[in-house]
């Protein structure tokens, strides 16, 4: 009777080694496209909310720009100061985002020497950025 015994040195390779090195690869993969995407949706966000307090900051001057305007031109009459609008704003022509910013409704109350004011940043906009009602634009006093 005669037994052969084998050493695991000679026996064969079955590739084992591959198939594992090829699975390390495919999970790393995976983790580094998790890891972009993440980091992609976050700097969407990011920037969205940098727009829109960007956004709020711009409509808040217009509003601000407007009622000083308006606070001194003290020459213009009441019926003419219902007609009348501000120049444009040139400082926005400049801004890539706002550069359509206006003030989409006004109505001026010349006996109280109120207005309403709404200020609009983009062109087909349905909602206001900022508006205030019963804004005093009573001319200053020298």
């Amino acid at each position: 009777m005669r037994i052969i015994l084998r050493s695991r040195a000679s026996r064969p390779r079955n590739g084992s080694a591959i198939i594992l090195s090829i699975m390390a690869i495919a999970v790393i993969s995976l983790a580094s496209l998790a890891v972009v995407r993440s980091h992609k949706r976050m700097n969407y966000k990011q920037s969205a909310l940098q727009a829109r307090t960007e956004g709020r900051l711009v409509a808040d001057g217009l509003i601000h720009r407007e009622v000083a305007y308006w606070r001194t031109v003290a020459d213009i009459d009441a019926s003419a100061r219902a007609n009348a609008t501000s120049p444009p704003d040139k400082t926005l022509e400049d801004s890539v985002r706002f550069s359509k910013a206006t003030i989409g409704k006004r109505s001026v109350d010349s006996g109280r020497s109120t207005m309403d004011l709404a200020i609009v940043l983009y062109d087909k906009a349905t909602v206001a950025a900022s508006q205030r009602t019963s804004v005093d634009i009573a001319p200053l006093s020298p």
